[in-house]
């Protein structure tokens, strides 16, 4: 069952070019976390994720429901932006914000 307590990754998808690619970025995010990122590689392609939570959207206990992730390609000598959005998440928490 579903519910508050799910502790599960939440999984990332994209497509590029004729490839899919995931990540699976867990709930309880820590301000390291987000200043880190993420990196993914797959099929001769190397990304790298990013978090940031919406300016004015803490509901006082850590949880965010707005995010702009940014996916940027850093296969080559520069690196492309390739996504960025916004998009609501209920599921993060910030740990040590």
């Amino acid at each position: 069952m579903q519910g508050l307590n799910d502790t599960r990754p939440f999984l990332l998808t994209w497509n590029y070019k004729d490839r899919s690619y995931s990540l699976d970025i867990e709930k309880n995010l820590y301000k390291a976390d987000l200043e880190a990122g993420w990196n993914v590689d797959g099929h001769g392609e190397n990304f790298h994720v990013t978090l940031e939570p919406k300016e004015g959207d803490d509901d006082g206990n850590g949880e965010h429901r707005y995010w702009r992730v940014t996916i940027t390609n850093i296969t080559g000598d520069k690196p492309i932006a390739i996504g960025q959005g916004d998009v609501s998440w209920g599921e993060f928490f910030l740990m040590n914000a």
